[in-house]
């Protein structure tokens, strides 16, 4: 492993709860959950403001990998920065070095839609008529901005139960496709 990610702030493989990270902007409270990429921990800022902290998981950060992950990364954060929609996630920090993170908004009470038919629960006409035009209405945006998902999936549909709201979240394997528009 490239020494340049062996500082204190490289997030570790679990990280306890209280451990502060990036210059002291945020303190882990617990983790969310984890895919192939890496893990979402729950975290307060520096204000003490909760939010959602994803992180490349640290096995990924080989010598071979590491430039073309950053890579990865940082087109990521850039289309994350593009967004600013009630039905699609937003970011409120990024970071490459030392550690890749994204930082976003936390919404307490919020269920991915696979948790929420993984604990059998099921929907209404009413509602999935709603969260069906939610979907379609974020979809919409995110096109305008030239911008296709491409992992459109119950796992990074996010409900947030107590606004009755969805938001597409995971833009990790999205593309940009305004260049595709000058030939066509």
């Amino acid at each position: 492993m490239n020494d340049r990610h062996n500082q204190d702030t490289e997030l570790k493989p679990d990280i306890a709860a209280d451990t502060v990270l990036y210059d002291n902007k945020y303190r882990i409270i617990s983790e969310l959950g984890s895919g192939g990429f890496g893990k979402v921990y729950l975290a307060h800022d520096a204000a003490g403001k909760q939010v959602a902290l994803k992180e490349i998981k640290k096995d990924l950060y080989t010598d071979e990998a590491y430039g073309q992950l950053k890579d990865y990364f940082r087109r990521e954060i850039d289309i994350l920065k593009k967004f600013y929609h009630e039905h699609v996630i937003s970011i409120n920090d990024a970071g490459l070095d030392p550690a890749m993170y994204i930082v976003m908004p936390y919404i307490e009470g919020s269920l991915s839609f696979s948790d929420w038919i993984k604990q059998g629960k099921s929907f209404t006409e009413e509602q999935i008529f709603d969260y069906s035009m939610q979907l379609l209405g974020g979809l919409k945006y995110i096109h305008s901005l030239d911008v296709i998902h491409r992992d459109m999936k119950p796992s990074n549909l996010l409900m947030d139960t107590k606004n009755n709201k969805l938001i597409i979240m995971d833009f990790g394997i999205s593309k940009s496709f305004s260049i595709c528009r000058y030939f066509t």
